[in-house]
């Protein structure tokens, strides 16, 4: 009877010692598992605090510029769709005072980037070139608008025997306007593809 008490007390520490060994694996698991998520943690925070403020604050300049762009040409409120109303409504001298307007906002755009510093900045220069070089394109894009718009004022005018002059004449500026809208969209790619390997080469 004694070594059969001896023996269930020697299989009784066993398992004591098992269940604790079993516990303090879990608890070693779990301590690992939460190293592991902070260290991960602090690696992220550690990443996000290198990443250069100077690049992050340029790129932000000219995404902001792409917004001014998109407001004067996309929205309801911008110039753009001001300019089409008054042309619809046949006021080619108030049609052309909104190109003036689209001038002067472009070329306070554009002047705003060139002014933009990219001393130790990664492909700065780069973006910044691709950048004002779509903005003039864009704006040699939009003030054509105003030989277009004289013309259709002259056909207004003119007589039926002259008439086909000004309809050769618009024919000329719509073929030259096609090769702007062609460089537009290649800049555009251009700028694309600067604003991908400036986001590359700064990890943002």
């Amino acid at each position: 009877m004694g070594a059969v008490k001896s023996g269930s007390i020697f299989e009784e520490s066993v398992i004591e010692e098992t269940r604790f060994l079993v516990l303090k694996r879990k608890v070693e698991v779990k301590s690992h598992k939460q190293l592991a998520v902070l260290f991960i943690a602090c690696l992220l925070t550690g990443i996000s605090s290198c990443k250069p403020q100077r690049a992050i604050d340029f790129k932000e300049a000219i995404v902001q510029k792409e917004q001014m762009a998109s407001k004067m040409l996309v929205s309801q409120e911008g110039s753009e769709a001001k300019k089409l109303d008054l042309l619809i409504e046949k006021d080619f001298k108030g049609a052309l005072a909104v190109i003036d307007q689209q001038e002067r906002e472009f070329d306070t755009l554009i002047t705003t980037i060139e002014a933009l510093p990219v001393d130790g900045i990664k492909r700065g220069h780069e973006l910044k070139m691709a950048a004002m070089e779509y903005y003039v394109a864009l704006k040699a894009l939009q003030l054509f608008d105003r030989e277009q718009i004289k013309n259709r004022e002259a056909s207004q005018r003119t007589e039926s025997d002259a008439l086909r002059a000004v309809q050769d004449k618009d024919l000329e500026l719509s073929l030259r306007k096609q090769e702007l809208y062609k460089t537009v969209f290649e800049k555009d790619s251009v700028f694309y593809q600067a604003q991908k390997k400036f986001d590359e080469a700064n990890g943002i």
